[in-house]
């Protein structure tokens, strides 16, 4: 006979399962709208095909489909493009080239990830996660920004936005989700911060930081600590091999970091950056001329890199210029950065000012989230000061991991340049600080 307890308890139960599906079901529906407008708004007429997609991205999709061959069509170029998103991409475009597939396709594989850790996120929230849930469900669904790189094929931040939503998940509810014994979400996440680097390369610092934070966070577990070092280790080699095996040369570098370190260190950056995309470099003949008189793409990204110093060292107060007008672009700026991607381009379509108004109402909101939580994260870690001798605790372990990541995370773009685009990674990972240390203090 059942209780009325029993009764009560198993009609929660069904009632959690029934929300879960329909949770899904809005999902995947939500992920075919997002992607269909995607397509439409940005690669309906410029990449109808996988293969017509930019960035280098399009011509190794081709070369790999056809010939087998990790390169450009030209053979010339091995070592630009990190290999996740050519890999991927490849894998569905054996079922159908259409971009229009591969956007959903890919789009239901990665938010299927940030997904989980929204609903891991929610579940752990318990009785405080109703207003929260809609509040932060309202606030993506109306970050046209977030929407539409979280969604992008042949953007990085398309894969980082869902790879680190999982990742900060974990690392912050830690505890609550019991990772010490549950071994294969942790192998999961561990495997996913290697991931990191192999879809971008600036994202080896920001990676081996968060084998140290889940370290940190699991105790100090030497086990966890090698699972996290090994896969990553693992993932840097694997690079090092692709490219000693395509151009003879073992790094684990790519061939455009020179290229982006001088892209934002150099006199015609003092003029572009950061109205103009900085893109517009490609066509300028000085970039002809380096590109002419080097034999092969590491020459290349060499005499790039050594262009970036000589400029940094002989024009230091340029530098410090552009540094900081780096800095407020990736901490304090609220507008689309670029905002346009050719000289003497304004923008004049109503169209396009309701679509930057929302994003910079968006780009604000973020900014008061991101410095609420640094403020946050500095509070707990003078309330909860290391004493000598003993471990810190979670609070101020979730503090320093978010803070140190945040660090870490920047310095490519501040040495680089950066763009709107570079600090919607970052979005998800402070939400989610703010909702533990919001938890964290109400059931103190």
């Amino acid at each position: 006979m059942i209780t009325k307890h029993q009764y009560i308890h198993n009609k929660s139960g069904d009632n959690q399962t029934l929300n879960l599906y329909v949770f899904v079901c809005l999902g995947i529906l939500f992920v075919i709208i997002i992607s269909s407008i995607n397509y439409y708004l940005v690669y309906r007429k410029s990449a109808p095909l996988v293969f017509d997609l930019q960035f280098g991205f399009g011509e190794l999709i081709q070369s790999l489909f056809k010939n087998k061959s990790y390169s450009s069509t030209d053979g010339f170029w091995t070592g630009h493009r990190m290999p996740i998103i050519p890999y991927l991409l490849l894998v569905i475009s054996f079922i159908n080239t259409s971009t229009l597939f591969a956007l959903i396709i890919k789009n239901l594989l990665v938010f299927s990830i940030s997904g989980f850790s929204f609903y891991i996120v929610i579940r752990q929230m318990g009785k405080f996660g109703n207003l929260l849930f809609y509040s932060i469900f309202i606030y993506i669904c109306f970050f046209p920004h977030l929407i539409l790189y979280s969604t992008s094929l042949d953007v990085e931040e398309g894969y980082l936005v869902h790879f680190l939503a999982l990742l900060f998940a974990g690392l912050f509810f830690f505890d609550e989700l019991h990772l010490n014994r549950h071994r294969f979400f942790l192998v999961a996440l561990a495997l996913l911060n290697a991931l990191l680097f192999l879809t971008k390369s600036s994202m080896l610092l920001p990676a081996i930081i968060l084998c140290i934070a889940f370290f940190l966070r699991s105790n100090r577990n030497l086990l966890v600590l090698v699972l996290f070092i090994s896969l990553c280790i693992a993932g840097v080699l694997f690079w090092g091999i692709s490219n000693y095996v395509h151009s003879g040369k073992f790094t684990i570098s790519s061939s455009t970091n020179g290229w982006n370190f001088y892209k934002g260190n150099n006199p015609d950056a003092l003029r572009l950056y950061p109205y103009y995309c900085l893109d517009i470099l490609d066509s300028s003949e000085f970039m002809k001329s380096i590109r002419n008189n080097n034999p092969n793409e590491w020459d290349i990204d060499k005499a790039y890199f050594n262009h970036a110093v000589t400029f940094i060292t002989s024009h230091p107060k340029d530098a410090i210029n552009l540094f900081g007008r780096k800095a407020f672009v990736f901490f304090l700026e609220i507008r689309k950065i670029p905002i346009e991607y050719s000289e003497g381009e304004t923008q004049k379509s109503t169209e396009r000012y309701l679509f930057s108004l929302v994003s910079t109402f968006g780009m604000l909101i973020f900014r008061i989230l991101l410095f609420s939580a640094i403020f946050l994260a500095f509070k707990s870690l003078l309330q909860n000061s290391c004493i000598a001798g003993q471990m810190l605790n979670q609070k101020a372990v979730n503090a320093i991991s978010y803070l140190v990541f945040i660090i870490g995370y920047s310095i490519p773009y501040l040495f680089g340049f950066a763009y709107t685009r570079h600090i919607v990674p970052l979005i998800i990972p402070t939400i989610y600080y703010l909702l533990w240390l919001y938890r964290y203090m109400r059931i103190q």
